[in-house]
């Protein structure tokens, strides 16, 4: 079992998983203001999925970027700190319904099965496979 990381995936199949902030196709999106590449980790750790404590680990590593994120703005900081916990609580409240995978985890092999379907192309992954792979049996 091999695992994907959000930083083996180039720009296209980022862009296939992550929407930014709030649930991909949901009727409601908010502003992603500062925090749309937290946004985007998490929605790749809700892809990977697996277990609940696999999605507490996704909402706290979240909210936690945020407050990072937060924490760099010059003005407006505490507005950004409420917005961070507010969109900490959506996560941790709503998260579960329909955004996280509670199926088998995402590992690289079937994430690469999952571009091909979408015909989106995976040489960069299938290398990757290949070199953890042989790490693995060493």
């Amino acid at each position: 079992m091999v695992k994907v990381r959000y930083g083996d995936l180039n720009q296209q199949q980022k862009n296939h998983i992550c929407n930014g902030c709030g649930p991909k196709g949901g009727w409601f999106n908010p502003p992603g203001w500062i925090f749309t590449a937290s946004c985007d980790h998490h929605d790749f750790n809700y892809t990977i999925g697996n277990t609940n404590s696999d999605r507490y680990k996704a909402d706290t590593q979240f909210y936690e970027a945020m407050k990072v994120d937060a924490g760099n703005l010059k003005s407006k900081r505490r507005f950004a700190y409420f917005v961070a916990w507010f969109y900490y609580k959506a996560v941790r409240l709503m998260g579960w319904i329909s955004a996280f995978n509670y199926e088998d985890l995402l590992t690289l092999d079937l994430i690469i099965e999952e571009f091909k379907t979408y015909n989106i192309p995976c040489d960069n992954l299938n290398i990757l496979l290949k070199e953890r792979e042989n790490d693995n049996s060493t």
